[in-house]
């Protein structure tokens, strides 16, 4: 559906409940003062809240990652700028992408294509059209939200898909991928709502 399938644009606003572990984490662990993760002092409270910042511009580890598959998917090598943020809240990953439309593809067909690969998935959701994902949507469950909004003039798509990057991004991902292997049921122990509100 891309115009030039080469490349595309991502940006992602984090939760940081998710952030890695502190540089001195293998210190604290050496002198047996703390077993567990560490925290950044940049993902303490009172540094992210009210404000939002980009990390790992250009060089972030998942870029690489998410090109790989996007190029497997796509049968074809596509390059892709993405840039993480890291935002004011504990959970979610909130990302934006933008592409370009392939002549001839209209905006009802991003959405027919993005349905029909979806409407199977337990835990993907593409919503209605003019609505878009909110992090607080699925705060604490294993959904994916995903909003389309294509500008037929300019031949622009932006889709927008938000998780809870510490259930569906970890926890809940864990669990649905164990099911699989297991032989169970994909949504066993994974049917909950969200917390919200």
């Amino acid at each position: 559906m891309l115009s030039d399938r080469s490349y595309f644009t991502a940006g992602a606003a984090s939760g940081c409940g998710g952030c890695g572990n502190a540089r001195n984490y293998r210190r604290f662990q050496e002198r047996r003062l703390w077993r567990g993760a560490y925290a950044r002092e940049s993902s303490h409270f009172c540094e992210v809240n009210e404000g939002i910042r980009a990390y790992g511009v250009g060089t972030h580890r998942h870029g690489p990652e998410i090109s790989q598959e996007i190029s497997f998917a796509a049968k074809t090598a596509v390059e892709m700028i993405f840039t993480p943020h890291l935002a004011p809240m504990n959970r979610a990953i909130l990302t934006t992408i933008y592409a370009s439309l392939r002549p001839g593809i209209s905006g009802g067909q991003v959405r027919e294509t993005l349905e029909a690969r979806y409407n199977q998935e337990p835990f993907i959701q593409v919503l209605p059209e003019g609505v878009m994902p909110h992090s607080k949507w699925v705060y604490g469950s294993n959904q994916v939200h995903i909003g389309v909004y294509v500008n037929e003039e300019s031949r622009r798509v932006i889709l927008i898909s938000v998780l809870d990057n510490l259930t569906k991004g970890a926890s809940g991902q864990a669990i649905q991928n164990l099911n699989l292997m297991l032989g169970i049921e994909e949504t066993k122990g994974l049917l909950f709502p969200g917390l919200h509100p």
